[in-house]
């Protein structure tokens, strides 16, 4: 084991904007000075902008977009946290941008 093995875990957090405050700091700072985990994160970044490019690879119906709107509009508080239910709505935009169906 390396020890950066650690920190790779940590490149998919990084490259989804789920690291925060310390943590992000601390990572940072690090793939600063670390050549092996600079070249990870760019692999990494390549790797999703190529699969981000190619999307969609379907679209979604104006239906099926309509019912999994009112699906999430109407899910209770105790079904999952604000914070989740903020980050799913913000990856279902991203992935079906509206006028896309």
């Amino acid at each position: 084991m390396g020890p950066c093995d650690g920190n790779r875990n940590r490149i998919s957090l990084y490259l989804d904007n789920e690291l925060l405050g310390r943590e992000l700091a601390v990572w940072e700072s690090h793939v600063r000075v670390c050549a092996l985990c600079q070249a990870e994160v760019a692999e990494e970044r390549s790797f999703l902008n190529g699969l981000r490019s190619r999307r969609p690879i379907y679209r979604a119906s104006v239906d099926l977009r309509s019912r999994v709107e009112e699906i999430v509009r109407h899910a209770s508080a105790c079904e999952a946290p604000l914070q989740l239910r903020a980050r799913i709505r913000k990856t279902i935009e991203q992935a079906f941008p509206r006028g896309s169906g």
